[in-house]
């Protein structure tokens, strides 16, 4: 019983207090942040559906911005000149997400290299769909005139 008197001491009160309040202060500030991320991901459903927004947004404005030029005129990209355009498309979509959503991404896919790992593939595989789209498109159209 003494034991208790002496843990009651108007300096181990203060401190008592101290600590209890830095704990409810941190626990408010985790219960914030997880009702964030929670509203986030609601909107989206899923973390795939929040990459493939920001990923599909920039690949739009790359694409029309610096890839539909060489695909007009019916030139390909040369190696150089792609890197570059995926260097902007990976600049570019962590731009749009902003820091807070990037941080969320990489949590999700375990470090930032696999989340810029995912943007170029994201970004290839659409090149690539778009490339054979337009070789499609021009076969056929080879094939009408013909007729």
């Amino acid at each position: 019983m003494n034991e208790i008197y002496l843990l009651m001491t108007p300096n181990n009160l203060w401190l008592i207090a101290i600590i209890f309040l830095l704990i409810v202060v941190f626990t408010i500030v985790l219960i914030h942040r997880n009702f964030k991320q929670y509203t986030l991901l609601n909107k989206y459903k899923n973390y795939q559906e929040l990459f493939a927004s920001f990923a599909e947004a920039s690949y739009e404005i790359i694409y029309k911005d610096q890839v539909m030029g060489y695909t007009a005129s019916g030139v390909n990209l040369t190696g150089d000149e792609l890197e570059t355009v995926k260097r902007n498309f990976v600049k570019l979509s962590l731009e749009l997400m902003g820091p807070n959503i990037e941080k969320l991404l990489i949590f999700f896919y375990g470090t930032r290299e696999v989340l810029l790992s995912n943007l170029l593939t994201f970004f290839q595989t659409k090149i690539d769909n778009d490339a054979l789209s337009d070789f499609v498109k021009k076969k056929m159209n080879e094939k009408e005139d013909n007729k």
